[in-house]
């Protein structure tokens, strides 16, 4: 290789780095001190449950983005609970249901097929209730839940970091 190969390589290199390298690792290393790991695996937890489909990923990126967490964390967090959001969606649907005293969204394959060819303005209606219902749902147990959750490995980081500081401590002296 000539000098002109080498010093092209080496430009391309460095606007590499420069353009993706030192992005992708600044977003790697955003959001790592202790507070914000936890809110990453609560809010990620909690936003990866909400009983919409399709909405959560973009919410767990807001959120991340807003509070300058970890990105990469918040939607691995995300994704190891995609099929718990898929279960949770039923419950909560069931919580709304009763918190409005509304009667109960027919569940079944027939029943939707058949609201469906039968008056698909009713279908749709429903199920915009539904939604309604099961966000109600999901308000009212994810948010409190998360909440304590979060304020429970607050408490635990504080004491394992202040542990952590006594027996470094100790081993200074």
């Amino acid at each position: 290789m000539n000098g002109v190969e080498t010093r092209t390589q080496s430009r391309l290199g460095e606007y590499f780095r420069r353009k993706v390298g030192v992005p992708l690792l600044n977003l790697f290393r955003q959001g790592i001190t202790a507070e914000k790991i936890a809110q990453c695996l609560v809010l990620g937890a909690a936003i990866s449950v909400f009983p919409v489909l399709g909405v959560t990923t973009i919410a767990c990126t807001v959120a991340a983005i807003r509070l300058k967490l970890n990105l990469p964390a918040i939607q691995a967090v995300n994704w190891l609970f995609g099929g718990v959001h898929l279960v949770l969606i039923w419950p909560f649907l069931r919580l709304g249901e009763w918190l409005f005293r509304a009667s109960p969204l027919p569940l079944s394959p027939g029943e939707l097929t058949a609201l469906l060819k039968n008056n698909p303005w009713e279908f749709f209606r429903s199920f915009q209730g539904a939604v309604l219902h099961a966000v109600a749902g999901w308000l009212i147990t994810v948010v409190p839940l998360g909440w304590i959750i979060y304020q429970a490995m607050i408490l635990i980081i504080k004491r394992r970091s202040s542990a952590a500081r006594a027996v470094a401590l100790a081993v200074q002296d």
